[in-house]
Formats: C-alpha cells, sequence, structure tokens
C-alpha cells in the first residue's frame, strides 16, 4: 500500500497554517520495547497476515488521532480481503472524542453511527 494514496490523499486541512508533514525520527529503543505487544497479532489485528475470516467491521478514524493513519491503513486492507467493511472517518474528531458524546456534536454524530451500524449489522444475522 501506498502511504500517499491510502493515508496522505484523505487529509482535508482548511487550515492553511498546519504546516507540511515532518520528517519522522526513529526511536529504535522504543521501538524494541513495544514490538512484542505491537507487531503480535492477537494484540494488533493491524499486523495479521490473513484478515480474511474476520467478521463484519466498523473502523472508526478521526482526523486529529495520533491512530489516524493505522485505522485507515486496516480498513483499506479489510475491504481488499473481503471483510465486509465500513468506514467512517470525522474530519473534526479527535482521539477519546466519545468521552464528549453529550456536548460535542461530532461525537454525538459518532455515537449514533456506531449505534445504527451495531443494529443493523446484528438484525443481518
Amino acid at each position: 500500500m501506498s502511504y500517499t494514496t491510502t493515508i496522505e490523499s484523505l487529509h482535508n486541512y482548511d487550515n492553511l497554517n498546519i504546516s507540511g508533514r515532518w520528517e519522522v525520527k526513529p526511536s529504535y529503543e522504543a521501538q524494541d520495547l513495544l514490538e512484542p505487544f505491537l507487531m503480535n497479532p492477537d494484540f494488533s489485528p493491524l499486523m495479521r497476515e490473513d484478515l480474511s475470516n474476520l467478521p463484519p467491521t466498523m473502523v472508526i478514524t478521526c482526523e486529529f488521532d495520533i491512530l489516524r493513519d493505522e485505522g485507515l491503513v486496516y480498513a483499506e486492507r479489510l475491504k481488499k480481503s473481503g471483510v465486509p467493511t465500513t468506514s467512517i472517518h470525522y474530519e473534526n474528531g479527535f482521539h477519546a472524542m466519545l468521552n464528549f458524546h453529550g456536548d460535542l456534536d461530532e461525537a454525538t454524530k459518532t455515537v449514533n453511527d456506531i449505534e445504527k451500524w451495531t443494529l443493523d449489522t446484528i438484525l443481518k444475522s
């Protein structure tokens, strides 16, 4: 998968004050400490080689979420593996916004979308 076609093409920044992408500096110490967890397909399903036997999946990504890119890649891999996948990207969302579902319209919409998808998926089975 190409980073530019899968991830960068989905950015929709309307704020011209946001600078370009900065250079990523690897931390090999952190990589060594986290590798047993991050590379474990039971902990991180993105690391599974075969995704084709997974159940219908809903992947939610938010523009301002540190895990956005992983979610976009995971959803694309699920779709290519034939898994029924609903992928929704919230342009104004941020990590943990569901904690504010009673206060933020974007979070309330997300909860409603999750509820609808869950009920629709259960009723289909």
